[in-house]
């Protein structure tokens, strides 16, 4: 505020309380306050108008995907799934021995009353340095094996949901950890005609390799 200003509040004050009630003075001070110092509407335009933050919005660097090598399953019946992690260009993810850093690949399986997981098989994984520090783990696009098993009474006819809940830490120049969760629906009896053909991948088992970078 001025001192031109401040003066002419003074003396407008002054005025009015020699010949104003109290409620009157106040609204006029209130008044004046608001002509010296621009404040009211227009006192937070500097700022801009208030808004909502906008929700971040954050998609999953690795995609996960669930197939069975049969569209139905009998009683006491097997059927293989795979399990497939597609990783954005230029991101990995970590096998269930990380190494030196990093943290492991889980899986979580939900499923019906009486199903098992059996047999799972892990691809190779990369050998990945990075400033002398030793990692294993996944690029590119890679499946994960494993057989699923149906209990040895359940009634035909019906549709079983199977659901993989993967966990995962994908890094590029940053590390994000992932949650992600695949699913698939497979019947009882009935067909066990394949349902992807030759979208299963053979896992490969050996010793880690060194990755191409």
């Amino acid at each position: 505020m001025t001192s031109a200003a401040r003066a002419a509040v003074l003396l407008l004050v002054l005025s009015l309380v020699l010949a104003a009630p109290a409620t009157a003075l106040e609204t006029a001070l209130e008044t004046a306050l608001e002509t010296a110092t621009g404040a009211g509407a227009d006192a937070a335009a500097p700022w801009g108008p208030s808004a909502e933050p906008e929700s971040p919005r954050e998609a999953n660097h690795v995609r996960v995907d669930l197939r069975a090598s049969a569209s139905g399953i009998a009683p006491n019946g097997s059927v293989e799934l795979a399990l497939t992690l597609g990783h954005e260009d230029g991101w990995h993810s970590y096998w269930l021995n990380p190494g030196d850093a990093g943290l492991p690949t889980t899986i979580e399986w939900i499923l019906p009353q009486g199903f098992t997981i059996e047999n799972t098989r892990w691809p190779t994984p990369l050998r990945i340095e990075d400033r002398g520090a030793v990692s294993y783990g996944y690029e590119g696009e890679v499946s994960i094996l494993a057989t699923l098993r149906a209990p040895a009474s359940m009634p035909e006819g019906q549709e079983h949901e199977i659901e993989a809940r993967v966990s995962l830490l994908a890094c590029k120049e940053l590390c994000i950890a992932e949650t992600t969760v695949a699913r698939l629906r497979i019947g009882s009896g009935g067909s066990t005609a394949p349902s992807s053909p030759g979208r299963l991948r053979v896992c490969r088992r050996g010793r880690p390799r060194a990755g191409q970078r």
